[in-house]
């Protein structure tokens, strides 16, 4: 870690889930709105995988990005003192991004319903009507 980090990324860190639905347990169909993937409400949806991609988002992205062309990156940004906010460190930490910049909110945890996880589901591609 360098004294003084030739960039500095601020902004968000997210956990994105990818969820890759059966092909059977959604339908689509058209409104004036446009085309729509709809499932039964409060039912549990079968699915065929999940993928959980740890440390993401712009600015993330982007202090990964600059380290890996080179630079001595840095990361500033919020994180939870659970698990995910760990997580999310170390994803920076393992693409050589100084997180010394990280602070870690001692009150606060991140839970799969809240903003910080981005839900993505995927592997859908029904034919529209």
């Amino acid at each position: 870690m360098v004294e003084t980090p030739e960039v500095i990324s601020i902004g968000d860190i997210v956990t994105d889930v990818f969820i890759k639905l059966l092909e059977d347990q959604a339908h689509q169909y058209d409104n004036e709105q446009g085309k729509w993937l709809a499932m039964p409400f409060g039912t549990k949806i079968p699915y065929d995988s999940v993928e959980t991609i740890k440390g993401v988002g712009n600015a993330a992205n982007a202090a990964v990005a600059f380290a890996r062309l080179g630079l001595d990156s840095a990361f500033a940004t919020n994180v939870g003192a659970d698990q995910i906010g760990r997580d999310m460190i170390a994803t920076m930490e393992d693409n050589n991004v100084d997180s010394r910049f990280i602070r870690i909110n001692n009150n606060k945890i991140i839970k799969v319903h809240v903003p910080q996880i981005n839900l993505i589901i995927i592997g859908y591609y029904p034919t529209w009507k």
